[in-house]
């Protein structure tokens, strides 16, 4: 395997405005799925959103499931 380290580059967030991150899963390779389990996190299809609970008044999101 070949490893590269990368610098962090921090990227200034406007107000109000969110990021949104994605990562892929085992049997995803160039953006085709060819397999509907993660073994590495344990879930079948996961369609998750992770936030901070705090900042959730700030972007007048109230509640969590």
């Amino acid at each position: 395997a070949n490893f590269a380290v990368n610098p962090l580059e921090w990227v200034p967030v406007p107000a109000g405005k969110l990021v949104l991150q994605t990562l892929r899963s085992h049997d995803q390779y160039n953006t085709t799925i060819y397999g509907l389990s993660d073994r590495y996190r344990g879930d079948g299809v996961a369609d998750h959103v992770v936030v901070v609970v705090e900042s959730l008044p700030r972007h007048r999101m109230f509640g969590a499931e």
